[in-house]
């Protein structure tokens, strides 16, 4: 899904990213975000095109597609600070969302803001986090690991508890050490390392595999980490 902080400025780049997917499913309307319509219909204009590059949903999609949804899922890895800008040629993301996007970081923060941000947004569904962790080059000590979920959910504790955010779920990327997409074997994300060289793949615990499960049995996240 999306990594974006929710500023003033950002909350284009959001809708764009977020918006554009969700929106037609977890609003009354049924359409895409206003602002992204109006954005995109302007530029196709300024490209001297017959109609916009933003397609029309015909009323039964709209019906169709409109709540059609049980739960809002959510991926996050990294949060991204944006800034204005009119760069970009046309057509193109960068154009129609107005926006540089920086170097991305791990933030906690910009976490619980996602997801308040979707409260907000898409009111009425619950909220399951279908992805968050930490990618690193391998190794069983993975104490870094360990203090990104720590960080990461007590963020999410916060916007539950604090906020309101009806967060019901959150699983761990990843069970195990996997093939990820853009960097094949080379990126390591699991709570078990896996030995792609070997010819059973054998499958060794880190140690962040017991720190969450003894959150998962215990549904808690140990008081020090609030204090």
């Amino acid at each position: 899904m999306v990594e974006r902080e929710m500023g003033d400025v950002g909350g284009m780049e959001v809708h764009v990213l977020v918006g554009i997917f969700a929106h037609p499913i977890f609003t009354n309307e049924g359409d895409y975000p206003a602002v992204v319509r109006q954005r995109v219909d302007a530029n196709s204009a300024a490209e001297a095109r017959p109609r916009s590059r933003l397609p029309t949903f015909t009323q039964e999609e709209i019906d169709y597609i409109r709540g059609s949804a049980d739960f809002f899922g959510v991926n996050n890895f990294r949060t991204g600070y944006v800034s204005p800008s009119d760069i970009g040629i046309s057509p193109s993301k960068a154009k129609d969302t107005g926006v540089i996007v920086g170097t991305g970081e791990r933030s906690a923060e910009g976490f619980r803001k996602l997801l308040n941000w979707i409260a907000a947004e898409y009111p009425g569904y619950p909220i399951i986090v279908t992805a968050n962790g930490l990618p690193d080059s391998g190794g069983v000590n993975d104490q870094n690991r360990i203090y990104t979920y720590t960080r990461f959910l007590t963020a999410l504790l916060q916007a539950v508890n604090t906020d309101g955010v009806p967060v019901v779920g959150y699983h761990a990327w990843s069970l195990m050490d996997s093939f990820e997409w853009n960097y094949r074997f080379e990126v390591k994300r699991g709570l078990y390392e896996v030995d792609f060289e070997s010819a059973n793949k054998t499958r060794t615990p880190k140690a962040s595999l017991a720190f969450m499960s003894q959150i998962y049995k215990s549904r808690e996240l140990p008081l020090e980490h609030f204090q």
